[in-house]
């Protein structure tokens, strides 16, 4: 107990903490002693625990000074005292308390602390993983002639925006709040048996309806004993536009091509989805495409000079220009960063017909701006495939115009976008000011082949935007490291664009570490390269979800071939960018 006196006459204005001489009983100050349930947990209601003078009123707060209320109760009788406290996911936050004794005045504020870890996901996310789908014999045989939804086994999810159960009807995700919503699908596959060119297409369906251009099938197999590649992967990345409560989310699976049935893929690792709710403040700008600009043969995505997608608008927020009288312009009314997602479903009956995508400003690629998996083989019934890029576009200038044009890599003929369905692009202006890391990369920790026997890191030896408070990286030493220096969740985005000069069949596979461990599922496999018919370009993409990291967690993303040997170039930088939810 202390014990402070007041002498000549003053007074503290204290009357409940008075001894009726001056002085006045002040409460000791409480200890916290841990947390309920202990740090780090998925809770986001967790009690502060701790010990205090019997029966005395207890604050606790968010700040070492005790100004920020976080919750407020009453010791026992033996001065316990456990304090409910709201967090937030991903995030960690340090509670302080103040006591107030009967007969009393307060404590100082405590000196002890509670550093809290709430491991729920952030708000307005959703994260989704399984492994098999809802065929009634072999579920995890993804290639069925049948389209089954995917089962999500495992989820975490902002309940405010998403419905989903575990144990029934695992597929379906349903929506809790109207609005729209940003989805990225990663879908690693790797071939158990049979013969080969098995191909399995992923799509999005709202309430059974396929959502358009929400397409990946850039996960053509071709399989061979003796020379590999039994292994790919597909991805969609698209903003759902318009969505309404009680709307259900599907992810369906269905092989397009193979052999004789006799093909088994499985997941790799897991399927994962990604959800977010995207505010009406946040600036977008979506639309669709079914033709180019070519003067002639408009619907042909494959021809030897590039031609520019035209868009139909479908959401066209203040920053964005376009018009129906030069579709395929995209005007970025302010300079500054925008992520870029674009998907193209294509068909084409033309062997070893392989179309790229480049995304252009002002009618120049940007750097890392190639896409090219949309290899088509036709044979065995692969006359499908699709194109996809993710990244971050400086504008440097206000007006620059954002662009999407196609252009043929391997044999000439026709290719089409896939009908019925259309080219999806989404675009958002984002603030790079804090939370965003965007980094570019050539090499490998172990030289220029993207193709090694052993997993080499990439080198990130050029940044475009690295926030210091949120990020540690040097593009002079230890390249490969990008260390995280806050808790949180991160979504990342990747993208290349690899060349095989000589070697036929190679297939580069990039995956994501933590700490040098694989993260599941966070792979992209679809640089397959035939060599022949001048088919040589390929390239991967990849957005996923860092779950839950903490401070001096480093991420690096590394290169392994599939089977084949041989050497793979980069044709360009490599991309990666890293936003903290």
């Amino acid at each position: 107990m202390l014990v402070i006196s007041c002498s000549g006459g003053g007074s503290l204005n204290n009357p409940s903490g008075s001894n009726g001489d001056g002085s006045v009983e002040i409460t000791d100050i409480p200890v916290i002693t841990g947390s309920t349930p202990v740090s780090p947990a998925t809770n986001s209601t967790p009690t502060v625990d701790g010990t205090s003078e019997p029966s005395a009123a207890i604050v606790v707060y968010s700040d070492s000074s005790c100004s920020t209320l976080a919750g407020t109760g009453t010791a026992d009788g033996s001065g316990n005292f456990s304090i409910s406290v709201s967090t937030t996911g991903g995030t960690l936050s340090t509670y302080y308390a103040q006591a107030t004794a009967p007969g009393k005045s307060a404590s100082a504020c405590s000196t002890s602390n509670l550093a809290y870890q709430d491991t729920s996901i952030r708000p307005t996310l959703g994260w989704f993983s399984g492994t098999q789908s809802t065929a009634p014999a072999t579920p995890t045989k993804l290639n069925q002639a049948t389209a089954y939804a995917i089962e999500w086994s495992s989820s975490e999810f902002d309940s405010t925006y998403f419905t989903h159960s575990t144990s029934t009807n695992s597929h379906e995700i349903t929506i809790a709040t109207a609005g729209d919503y940003f989805l990225a699908l990663t879908l690693p596959q790797e071939m158990i048996s049979g013969t080969y060119r098995p191909c399995i297409r992923a799509e999005v369906q709202i309430d059974g309806t396929i959502v358009t251009g929400a397409v990946g099938e850039s996960s053509y197999i071709r399989y061979d004993p003796t020379e590999g590649q039994n292994e790919s992967s597909a991805h969609i990345a698209i903003l759902l536009e318009g969505l309404s409560v009680g709307q259900k989310i599907e992810v369906f699976v269905q092989e397009t091509a193979g052999e004789n049935g006799s093909e088994v893929v499985n997941a790799s690792g897991q399927a994962s989805l990604f959800l977010e709710y995207v505010a009406a403040t946040r600036t977008f700008f979506t639309g669709t495409a079914t033709q180019t600009n070519a003067p002639s043969s408009a619907t042909n995505i494959n021809q030897a000079t590039a031609y520019d997608l035209e868009w139909t608008s479908i959401r066209q927020d203040s920053g964005f220009t376009h018009n129906a009288g030069t579709p395929e312009d995209i005007v970025l009314d302010a300079a500054g960063d925008y992520l870029v997602f674009v998907n193209i479903p294509i068909n084409s009956s033309v062997q070893r017909a392989a179309p790229r995508m480049l995304v252009e400003l002002d009618g120049v690629q940007v750097d890392g701006g190639r896409a090219a998996q949309g290899y088509i083989r036709s044979d065995s019934g692969h006359n499908h495939a699709s194109l996809q890029w993710s990244g971050l576009v400086t504008s440097s200038a206000a007006s620059q115009v954002l662009s999407i044009s196609t252009q043929l890599t391997a044999n000439t003929g026709t290719a089409i976008i896939q009908a019925g369905n259309a080219a999806h692009i989404t675009v958002e202006k984002i603030d790079t000011t804090s939370g965003v890391l965007s980094l570019k990369g050539t090499d490998l920790s172990g030289g220029t082949n993207w193709n090694p026997a052993a997993a080499q890191t990439i080198l990130w030896d050029t940044s475009v935007v690295t926030n210091t408070t949120t990020f540690s990286h040097s593009t002079a030493s230890n390249q490969d490291d990008i260390t995280i220096n806050e808790y949180g969740d991160y979504l990342l985005i990747y993208n290349d664009s690899l060349n095989s000069p000589s070697t036929s069949r190679t297939n580069p596979i990039i995956k994501v570490q933590v700490n040098s461990v694989d993260i599941t599922g966070a792979e992209t496999k679809t640089h397959y390269a035939r060599q022949t018919s001048s088919h040589r370009e390929s390239s991967g993409s990849l957005v996923f979800l860092l779950r839950n990291l903490v401070p001096t967690d480093v991420i690096t993303v590394s290169a392994e071939q599939d089977v084949r040997t041989g050497t793979v170039n980069d044709q360009t930088h490599a991309l990666l960018t890293l936003i903290k939810k």
